[in-house]
């Protein structure tokens, strides 16, 4: 066993390097990029769901808020014009309403 060496050399690291390449190209080209693509694309579309959710959700809350709002205006425009009226009643009258 004079010939037995225990080291690899530059050059059998190469070709086992060129072996490995050969092989595991194939699969990183096909089935990996598959599976990562599809992995993305499965994460996007939750995201754009989720994205719709919230954006229709911000979206109905906006739209309660202005809702809300209107109704307020409304109601105070109402006892603006009750008061307005109450006032010149009063004067008419000559009773001073302060209100």
């Amino acid at each position: 066993m004079a010939g037995k060496i225990d080291k690899l050399s530059d050059n059998d690291i190469d070709k086992i390097a060129n072996l490995l390449d050969d092989r595991l190209a194939l699969l990183a080209t096909k089935e990996f990029v598959r599976e990562e693509i599809g992995g993305v694309r499965s994460e996007m579309k939750t995201l754009e769901n989720n994205l719709k959710t919230y954006i229709d959700e911000g979206i109905e809350t906006v739209m309660e808020g202005i809702d809300n709002l209107s109704k307020q205006l409304a109601e105070k425009e109402r006892v603006d014009k009750i008061a307005k009226w109450a006032k010149e009643v009063g004067e008419k009258v000559g009773v001073r309403i302060d209100i």
